[in-house]
């Protein structure tokens, strides 16, 4: 039997503690944030693979569904943009909750916001688990990106707390831009959107689905190296198209920004963005 346990991964002292900011009339704090498990959680990794829950207030998300772990892992880092260390900004009052459902169907992991916490404040989170069936992200103020996902997946992704679209010069360096890569035989809805930021959809020759791929404020593509695309309908901003005859439907969708669907050998392997 494999072992539950939310492993927090050490990062480097440079990003544990206050980071030297003399002269400066802003600067980036950031803390490690502990992990916690909750009651009644099981305490072994189901056989047959669970759905994977994640909320995040604001900030980033790392996935990754790998096969070779044994356990999962969550590590979770709070950053404030502000020296002012008072409760609005106080990044000890930050929670990050990861739990197997005791009977095993559901792997949640939810990054609590503290009443009253300053908008600025963040929390980055980077997962792994050993296996995966459906896949849910909801997210805010940052990027997600998944790496492996065997099913459907929806990710809901938008601006930070207090933003609007007065706030472009915040906006263009906090983009909620979403990425999924995966070879897996994805054949179940698949739904990736996001107000701000482009979304990306990358997938190998055993997927199938029926897609939609909307980009109002942007370009949207589809392009198949591997596979095939057929009932292709397309405008710059909108496109509808089959591929590999599939019947699932697939919906990427961006308010500001291009939504691309490439189909390709080896997608895990393959980056368009850094992260």
């Amino acid at each position: 039997m494999r072992t539950v346990q939310a492993v927090v991964v050490p990062m480097a002292a440079a990003w544990l503690g206050l980071v030297a900011c003399a002269g400066l009339s802003s600067c980036a704090r950031s803390e490690r944030v502990e992990v916690t498990s909750g009651e009644g959680a099981a305490e072994t990794w189901p056989a047959t693979a669970p759905t994977i829950d994640i909320s995040n207030f604001n900030g980033r998300v790392d996935l990754v569904v790998d096969s070779r772990l044994n356990a999962p892992s969550v590590s979770a880092t709070g950053i404030s943009e502000s020296t002012d260390s008072g409760e609005a900004n106080d990044l000890s009052r930050l929670s990050v909750q990861a739990s197997l459902a005791a009977d095993g169907s559901v792997y949640k992991v939810v990054a609590g916001r503290p009443d009253g916490i300053d908008d600025d404040v963040r929390l980055e989170l980077s997962i792994r688990v050993p296996s995966a069936g459906s896949i849910k992200v909801y997210n805010r103020g940052g990027p997600v990106k998944i790496t492996g996902a065997p099913a459907g997946v929806q990710v809901e992704n938008g601006r930070s707390p207090g933003q609007d679209d007065d706030d472009l010069d915040v906006l263009e360096s906090t983009e909620a831009w979403i990425q999924v890569r995966t070879g897996g035989a994805i054949e179940q809805p698949v739904a990736l959107v996001t107000d701000y930021g482009d979304v990306t959809l990358i997938l190998g020759n055993a997927a199938k689905g029926d897609f939609t791929i909307q980009a109002p404020g942007g370009m949207a593509y589809a392009r198949a190296r591997v596979g095939s695309f057929d009932r292709f309908r397309g405008s710059a901003h909108e496109i509808t198209a089959r591929y590999n005859q599939g019947t699932n439907p697939v919906l990427l969708r961006t308010e500001h920004g291009d939504a691309y669907a490439l189909m390709m050998e080896s997608p895990e392997t393959y980056s368009q963005r850094m992260w």
